[in-house]
């Protein structure tokens, strides 16, 4: 995200982004990878992942700010899984 507080026209955030889930990895020839977590059989032995991204302009930059900072100083755990949080 780049604020500029004297030109807010030119303010942009970025959302979306690279998947880096190690059971999603893929190549150019896109066959994927052996799941290394159990998935559905219908999705077949390497199914497809789909990632996108965009640049956001305008007053929606703040909203996407706000977003963020409470998502990032939120204090709750990741999970509820109590072996996780062990």
């Amino acid at each position: 995200m780049l604020r500029h507080p004297d030109r807010p026209e030119h303010d942009i955030a970025f959302v979306g982004g690279t998947d880096l889930c190690r059971n999603r990895n893929d190549d150019a020839s896109h066959r994927g990878d052996p799941q290394s977590l159990p998935i559905a059989a219908g999705y077949g032995p390497h199914p497809p992942w789909h990632d996108i991204q965009l640049a956001i302009r305008g007053p929606a930059v703040g909203d996407i700010e706000a977003c963020f900072r409470e998502r990032w100083d939120d204090p709750a755990p990741l999970t509820r899984s109590p072996l996780t949080r062990l």
